[in-house]
């Protein structure tokens, strides 16, 4: 699971969450009734107008700490702040529901798909916000043209992949992994991708049939 955690001082969205002048975690601030506010983001002229507030739910920030119940300020793609009674342009009421972190779904297979469903369904569906995929040894880079026909057979035995989908879906722009990862990014993805080299792939393109 991603975090919002300020405990450490090293991560980013910890950083952009804590006031410099009182140290104050933000769950003992939600409990004094305070506002948690991106205050170090936008100094000197404190936080910015949320465009979107995520009201009523109950927030836990992957710490492990418990859940409270808070609003969610959103200004500019990244949390602007959170406390009680926010207002902002456009409110998404979560009252019956959890606010969290996205979480990190660490053992996929999206090598392929994620050519033809961007949105990595149905993980997005379940709050993932992060995918790994080329796990077990299968990905489909590094390549070489006259191994794609084998690369495609090989996950249709290992993950039942269809290999008509995967020649009608998998453009085949690329040779090298770096070349597939931005063949990946050219076309988008709607979450965060990343993926691991493929032994099998990467002992086929080097030592081809003899793998």
């Amino acid at each position: 699971m991603e975090s919002w955690g300020d405990d450490d001082g090293n991560d980013d969205m910890a950083r952009s969450l804590r006031r410099p002048d009182d140290g104050v975690r933000w769950s003992e601030r939600l409990g004094r009734g305070l506002t948690y506010a991106a205050w170090d983001a936008h100094l000197p002229g404190g936080t910015m107008s949320n465009e979107t507030v995520i009201k009523g739910g109950t927030v836990f920030d992957g710490t492990g700490a418990p859940g409270v119940r808070a609003d969610v300020g959103i200004a500019g793609g990244r949390i602007n702040e959170i406390g009680p009674d926010l207002d902002g342009d456009r409110v998404l009421d979560a009252g019956d529901c959890v606010v969290a972190p996205g979480f990190i779904d660490i053992h996929t297979h999206y090598d392929a798909q994620v050519f033809w469903d961007p949105s990595l369904t149905p993980s997005c569906f379940h709050g993932v916000t992060t995918v790994v995929a080329g796990n077990c040894g299968f990905s489909i880079a590094p390549t070489r043209e006259e191994h794609h026909d084998l690369i495609a057979r090989t996950l249709e035995n290992v993950e039942d992949m269809d290999v008509a989908a995967l020649a009608a879906g998998i453009p085949w722009d690329f040779a090298s992994f770096p070349e597939y990862l931005a063949s990946v990014g050219s076309h988008g993805v709607g979450i965060n991708f990343a993926a691991y080299i493929g032994h099998t792939a990467l002992r086929l393109y080097v030592m081809g049939d003899n793998a």
